[in-house]
């Protein structure tokens, strides 16, 4: 397993650093972790990831095999729940513990592109200034590189919706 630290070039706050960890498992999953060493407003937060997967869409798409071939359904749109999760570790006294174990639940688990999308977040309250961010995409839908653009999006975005200058649709 590789770790690299990703420094935003923006001026997100919330961004402060991210480790990624570019991991293909077995199911081809694309897996990124992010760390932020800020209090999050956790829905802001998903706020911000629903108006940026709404905007880009290809994440909430569902699809259907065809042949060999996943063809896209443009008017079946996923549950907001099924795309963004919240966790709350801060109670526990060894959260990184739980966070591991999570982890490996997540990335392990298979997507079925015909009932959920093809890529979720899962964000991780580890203590009041210290989360966790886990974006798990489907290797057709999502790339290493894709998906630290839009983590970057997301945090910027964050940003703007925390200063009330939500310029996403401008």
């Amino acid at each position: 397993m590789n770790n690299d630290i990703l420094t935003s070039k923006s001026d997100s706050k919330l961004l402060e650093f991210c480790k990624n960890i570019p991991h293909l498992n077995q199911s081809l999953n694309v897996n990124i972790i992010t760390e932020y060493r800020v209090e999050i407003d956790q829905n802001l937060f998903k706020q911000a990831l629903l108006d940026l997967n709404h905007k880009h869409e290809s994440l909430s798409h569902l699809y259907q095999k065809v042949e060999d071939e996943f063809l896209r359904f443009p008017n079946l749109k996923i549950n907001e729940s099924d795309f963004f999760t919240f966790i709350d570790l801060s109670y526990d006294p060894e959260p990184l513990q739980y966070f591991d174990i999570e982890y490996q639940e997540h990335t392990q688990r298979e997507f079925d592109l015909m009932i959920e999308p093809g890529a979720r977040f899962i964000l991780f309250k580890l203590s009041e200034k210290h989360y966790r961010g886990l974006l798990v995409g489907h290797h057709l839908i999502c790339d290493y590189i894709s998906g630290i653009i839009f983590i970057q999006s997301i945090s910027e975005h964050y940003d703007r919706l925390l200063n009330g200058t939500d310029l996403l649709n401008e």
